[in-house]
């Protein structure tokens, strides 16, 4: 089947011999029906006996493997009429599902309050329930505007469901621009009863594809696509959805050939062989790219040919013969590839019409090409349709036959007009603990508030520079960090009028930590289990403590330094006082994170204060 050469511009593949890793050969079925409701059975009680006969072996799995989901449309329904569980890969696209039909006009409605269809799509929607009728009457032409203004027109019932969503939209505009887009029509959507709508035996699904489409918005909304609605769009309907249950009991997946690429299943079942991609019997532009010289690409184009040209461009007939072969070898890859997912059993079906000449399988399909080797096995294996389905006119010309009209639901499904979200009882917990309490709150009267923004800025560079090590630190991200210096003490409420001499200052000093011996020795990388900022909590004395250590690491002595940042500055004389004083002042605290650490470990404890616009470390005992 495969071509002996490979040739690149129209993608010929050669065939390569290979051999058998398996010791025993796999199993192969080919039926061909002449209608796809016969094919369909056939698949169902296919998957039904395969799951039978291996109930009792949980890593067995089966799949069947289409080229396109339509194909699925009469086997699906039999699978669940055998109520045969079944896990659908990327078959649906996450806009096909009427909640997201919803969802999209919820979000345009936010987006554009003045949407006239979305908004009329959201009053007939489940979520309000507005009849036809209401709607004629609400709006009773296109040019007619449409707000909370035009609920005049409604009465009783019908009044009452349209306010609830003029309601929810005055109350999203007040908050438009605090909350991201897709966090105000997830609260719409509930506050609505988007979740109560439908029947129950579709809320989990629902409950999919609402969260599906929130967390699509999100990304769409984080990489700018909702700023264009078309791009929006485009991304929505690329999205699929989850598919189904991801339980392992499952063990029947149906997914389309692109995405059975890599995987394998015991059983594979490859049904719909007989169909054919849609294609276009003319084009605007015809098109080709072909391979040139040196890894370059070259494009053959044709426009369409006028109406009034009697002969045929020679230049689109070779572009659409060429396109023909190129989509022969395409079919042919892709079938072998679908063939190759099985491990054990394979069934190919296709549903054909026996002709006078046979059976033969329609241009560009899959079957069309193992047809040159299997063909006589699929007529071998042809089952006709039993009972022709047939009339009995009698002599007054009319059926014999009573023709029953299939059932439909026109149930009205919506909810309550005085419907309000059920919010579960928040979450009430303390813990057992009482919560630390410092023996004595550390004055900080001799700093005032401005030290203490100070402080904060310079705890941040610290901790910038601490988390990738002073040595692998550029020399740009150290001027970026300092160029930060005025937006972070502006951020921390310091005053704009002394923001230049605040920020000398403390530049001054961060630039001096990471020049200095002992600066450079506490931010290095080249430390055991060095953390920023580490976060601590635990029991101590029976009581619930909290704590963040700035500076935590292991030297080569395996000793555990636990150093607090601190941005006091002395001006007078006897450093050694003011450095002895500090240590007072903070032991106790030290002592708590060393007791902390303790219950993680019995390795030796080193407790410092480091004062960085003195560079000193002060070590306490």
């Amino acid at each position: 089947l495969f071509p002996s050469h490979e040739d690149i511009a129209s993608g010929a593949i050669a065939y390569s011999p290979s051999e058998a890793s398996l010791e025993t050969s796999g199993e192969v079925t080919l039926q061909t029906f002449e209608t796809k409701q016969q094919e369909a059975i056939a698949v169902a009680d296919f998957v039904q006996a395969n799951l039978d006969a291996h109930s009792d072996d949980e890593n067995y799995s089966m799949a069947i493997i289409v080229r396109a989901r339509s194909h699925l449309n009469e086997i699906i329904p039999k699978l669940q009429e055998r109520h045969i569980a079944f896990r659908a890969v990327k078959l649906d696209r996450l806009i096909d599902r009427p909640v997201v039909q919803d969802l999209i006009a919820l979000t345009k409605v936010i987006l554009n309050a003045q949407d006239r269809t979305a908004l009329i799509a959201l009053l007939h929607s489940p979520m309000i329930g507005l009849t036809l009728a209401d709607l004629a009457i609400l709006l009773p032409d296109k040019d007619h505007p449409i707000g909370s203004a035009c609920l005049q027109n409604l009465t009783g019932e019908a009044q009452q469901r349209a306010k609830r969503l003029f309601d929810v939209i005055d109350h999203i505009d007040l908050l438009y621009g605090r909350y991201a887009l897709f966090e105000l029509v997830e609260g719409a959507w509930n506050r609505l009863g988007g979740p109560d709508c439908g029947l129950d035996d579709q809320f989990e699904r629902r409950s999919s594809d609402s969260a599906s489409y929130f967390d699509a918005l999100a990304h769409a909304e984080a990489n700018g696509l909702v700023d264009d609605w078309n791009d929006f769009i485009e991304w929505i309907e690329s999205t699929h959805t989850e598919g189904g249950p991801n339980q392992k009991e499952v063990k029947l997946d149906i997914l389309t050939m692109h995405g059975a690429k890599g995987l394998e299943w015991d059983s594979v079942i490859l049904p719909g062989l007989q169909a054919s991609p849609n294609r276009s019997d003319s084009d605007l532009l015809y098109w080709l790219p072909f391979p040139l010289e040196e890894d370059d690409q070259g494009v053959l184009i044709a426009p369409l040919s006028a109406s009034s040209d009697s002969d045929k461009a020679p230049r689109i007939a070779l572009i659409k013969k060429e396109r023909a072969v190129r989509e022969q070898y395409e079919s042919l890859r892709l079938m072998y590839v679908a063939a190759t997912r099985a491990k054990a059993s394979l069934f190919l079906s296709a549903s054909l019409k026996r002709k006078d000449d046979g059976i033969k399988p329609p241009s560009g399909s899959l079957l069309e090409t193992v047809w040159p080797t299997l063909g006589p096995c699929f007529e071998k294996h042809f089952t006709p349709l039993e009972n022709e389905p047939t009339t009995d006119i009698s002599d007054d010309g009319n059926s014999t036959d009573e023709i029953i009209a299939p059932t439909i639901d026109q149930s009205f499904y919506r909810v309550t007009a005085d419907f309000r979200p059920q919010w579960s009882t928040a979450l009430q917990w303390r813990c057992a603990l009482p919560k630390y309490q410092r023996e004595s709150e550390i004055e900080f009267n001799w700093a005032g508030a401005q030290a203490r923004r100070n402080g904060t800025v310079l705890h941040h560079l610290l901790e910038m520079v601490g988390r990738v090590g002073i040595e692998a630190t550029s020399s740009s991200s150290i001027s970026h960090l300092r160029d930060r210096i005025p937006a972070l003490l502006l951020a921390q409420g310091s005053d704009p009028r002394q923001l230049d001499e605040l920020s000398k200052v403390l530049d001054a000093t961060f630039q001096a930590v990471l020049t200095s011996e002992t600066g450079r020795w506490i931010l290095s990388n080249q430390h055991v289990d060095s953390q920023c900022e580490y976060a601590l909590t635990g029991r101590l004395d029976g009581q619930l403590v909290n704590a963040i250590v700035d500076r935590t690491f292991k030297d080569e002595k395996g000793q555990r330094w636990i150093i607090d940042y601190k941005s006091g500055y002395h001006a007078g004389g006897d450093l050694a006082g003011f450095l002895d004083q500090e240590a007072e002042r903070y032991k106790s605290q030290l002592s708590m994170y060393a007791d902390l650490f303790r219950q993680m470990g019995d390795e030796a404890i080193v407790k410092a204060l480091y004062l960085p616009r003195h560079d000193a470390l002060k070590i306490i005992d």
